[in-house]
């Protein structure tokens, strides 16, 4: 009987045009699957957005102003490490943790909503913190030209904070955290 079938006509193992065979079901649970690894490759900011921006926008104008007596981030940055006189070691590792975390990881990880860039975000700020009250120090007391900081590095600190606090809020957000992929019986052999 197989051998009168038309073309018209289906056999016992052709799904037809209206039936999906085994292969479009794996296909299509392949591609579900994909779907939620893709997903939870993902986070969302539960509403922070707006502060996170706010916050790197204060920054942005901080490390634009002086941060002591009349050098800003970018002369600090470009002095030799040797100079001590226009800042610290700890001033310095701040400014690079400020742009580089602060506001070129925020927006990164805003723009592509990555778990990795956030959680690296986060951390660079908690560092930010750590190193920010350090340069406050070295700044005003412990540094061979000791000097009084200047407004723009108490705020470049306090807004620093505000973004350690925001991306740790995002990172241990309880809607971020899903369980784990499920998988179906047909997978596992």
């Amino acid at each position: 009987m197989p051998d009168d079938l038309g073309p018209d006509d289906t056999g016992p193992d052709d799904p037809g045009p209206d039936n999906t065979g085994p292969d479009d079901l794996e296909a299509f649970r392949r591609d579900l699957a994909d779907i939620e690894h893709r997903v939870q490759r993902e986070f969302g900011t539960g509403g922070r957005t707006g502060r996170i921006l706010l916050a790197v926008a204060g920054l942005v104008v901080a490390m634009l102003m002086p941060l002591t007596g009349s050098a800003r981030a970018w002369t600090i940055l470009s002095s030799g490490i040797g100079d001590d006189e226009l800042g610290s070691v700890f001033m310095r590792v701040f400014i690079v943790l400020a742009l580089a975390g602060g506001i070129a990881g925020s927006l990164l990880a805003l723009l592509t909503r990555r778990w990795a860039v956030a959680w690296a975000t986060m951390f660079s700020q908690g560092l930010g913190v750590l190193f920010g009250m350090f340069a406050l120090w070295a700044e005003s007391t412990a540094h061979p030209h000791a000097r009084t900081p200047a407004l723009a590095l108490y705020v470049a600190f306090a807004l620093t904070v505000v973004l350690a606090y925001q991306w740790i809020r995002v990172v241990t957000n309880k809607e971020n955290i899903l369980p784990p992929v499920r998988r179906y019986p047909e997978q596992d052999s």
